[in-house]
């Protein structure tokens, strides 16, 4: 009897085996673990480390580019705008036989030198949101400075009602490109004879570095009417300084950048609006024209990607804790 159950036992095991064995090799069908698909492309991104909204955004958009696109995005953070510590990393690109590589350039000649180093080696390069160092012979992605300027601009005479004096706070980091942005404030206070700028600050990023800057224009006296931020990160800390010296009535802040203090101070009514790059588009159209080229495309020497304003009218759109609560 006992023989007879293993019999049994054996037979349906032999029989198991066989419909899995069937089943795993039947033409379309599936495995439990379907196999790992190697990405076409291996596409580096240097990218920043700083907590901001800019860098987040950049980072989901390429990364987004690379799923659609099935190839390989890697982003490596460096600290700051060190030309050096960039030429570096490209370096170890070239060596890793990367096959694409982009980045926000510090300068114009040693990134120049460490592209054409990386072009002999067959690879393809780019820059993004980079209207401060135009490196010859190479693509860039992002939005346009003067633009930026020409909307904040717009803002500005639209919050003092086409009559004030404006203060231009200009981060020395993007120091090459503040003509640009200047270019745009003035076309905007062009058509406004009663608007000027009476100031243009230039600042480190950095909160101290800012109060220091606001408090020197408060006590100047000079009848300031709007503050006009030109990057990410001095924007809520300029907003801030008009409140402890209680002038938020008094003089209107336009700023850049989309950050969550941003975003807060304007519902408040603190800050009247803010200017934005649409990063996560910069980021994805980074990816998608490194895979055009890698593909043969050719590619144009500049794409430009959208920037959009921020006010109390529009800012809940935008506000992190709102959409939470729908």
């Amino acid at each position: 009897m006992v023989k007879i159950i293993y019999s049994v036992m054996a037979a349906a095991i032999l029989v198991l085996c066989a419909l899995l064995f069937n089943l795993l090799n039947t033409p379309g069908t599936e495995s439990a673990v379907p196999p790992q698909v190697e990405p076409k492309y291996h596409i580096q991104l240097i990218t920043q480390n700083a907590p901001n909204q800019f860098w987040a955004a950049f980072k989901k958009g390429s990364q987004r580019a690379g799923e659609d696109l099935g190839v390989y995005v890697e982003l490596v953070d460096i600290a700051g705008h060190d030309t050096d510590t960039m030429v570096q990393t490209v370096e170890k690109a070239i060596y890793a036989n990367v096959d694409a590589v982009a980045l926000q350039a510090t300068d114009v000649d040693k990134t120049g030198e460490v592209f054409m180093r990386a072009r002999k080696e067959n690879m393809k390069v780019l820059t993004f949101e980079n209207d401060n160092f135009l490196v010859p012979n190479t693509s860039t992605v992002g939005s346009n400075s003067f633009n930026i300027g020409l909307e904040a601009g717009k803002m500005a005479v639209e919050v003092c009602g086409g009559k004030g004096r404006a203060v231009v706070l200009i981060n020395d980091a993007t120091n090459q490109n503040k003509s640009l942005k200047l270019q745009g404030l003035m076309e905007a206070f062009s058509s406004y004879p009663d608007m000027e700028i009476a100031q243009t600050r230039t600042l480190n990023a950095g909160v101290f570095e800012v109060d220091k800057v606001v408090n020197d224009i408060l006590l100047a006296g000079d009848d300031i009417n709007v503050i006009i931020c030109t990057d990410e990160q001095s924007t809520p800390g300029v907003a801030q300084v008009l409140v402890d010296a209680n002038k938020v009535r008094d003089i209107a802040v336009i700023g850049y950048g989309a950050m969550e203090q941003t975003l807060n101070y304007i519902d408040r009514g603190v800050i009247y609006g803010t200017v934005c790059p649409d990063a996560e588009e910069i980021g994805y159209k980074t990816v998608s024209q490194l895979y055009n080229a890698l593909n043969g495309s050719e590619i144009g020497e500049k794409l430009y990607t959208d920037i959009y304003t921020i006010t109390q009218g529009n800012v809940k759109d935008f506000l992190k804790t709102d959409s939470k609560k729908q």
